[in-house]
């Protein structure tokens, strides 16, 4: 996991911000893989709220992205890419993606809600290159995420 920043409890409510320290790369390949640092484990049974900031570069090869969430989970998201905003609501799947072409540095923010369901897992930020190249697509050392787990 990414360095923990802090983890606190504010209001009988844990909430913990987990934040990358180093540039992760993924050159010449498509295939979503976990990311890193940039995850958390979901309780069963329990509400949070995630504030997610991505910083990226796509190298050419653009960044395909997926929140990867325990089976049974509820899932509400709203962000921007840049300025252009991203809104879904995603009731009965395991997956949710965003994509970007170009060879800039890019900067996204989401916020997420999800009510797990009756198993704990993994909720894991998944990411890859939108078309193979040989110039590296880079997550950013910065990229973050702060997590509040509701009672």
């Amino acid at each position: 996991m990414g360095k923990i920043l802090s983890s606190f409890t504010k209001n009988n409510s844990p909430f913990a911000v987990i934040i990358k320290t180093v540039d992760e790369t993924v050159t010449s390949s498509t295939v979503l893989q976990n990311d890193n640092d940039l995850f958390f484990v979901a309780k069963a049974n329990k509400i949070y709220i995630v504030e997610f900031r991505l910083i990226a570069e796509e190298g050419g090869g653009g960044l395909d992205t997926v929140w990867a969430i325990p089976s049974g989970t509820m899932f509400l998201n709203d962000g921007n890419w840049d300025n252009s905003a991203v809104a879904d609501a995603l009731p009965a799947t395991t997956e949710l993606g965003i994509a970007a072409s170009g060879t800039d540095e890019r900067a996204f923010q989401m916020h997420l809600w999800l009510r797990n369901g009756v198993t704990e897992g993994t909720v894991n930020f998944q990411w890859a290159q939108s078309v193979s190249n040989a110039n590296a697509t880079t997550v950013m050392a910065g990229s973050h995420i702060i997590v509040y787990e509701s009672q």
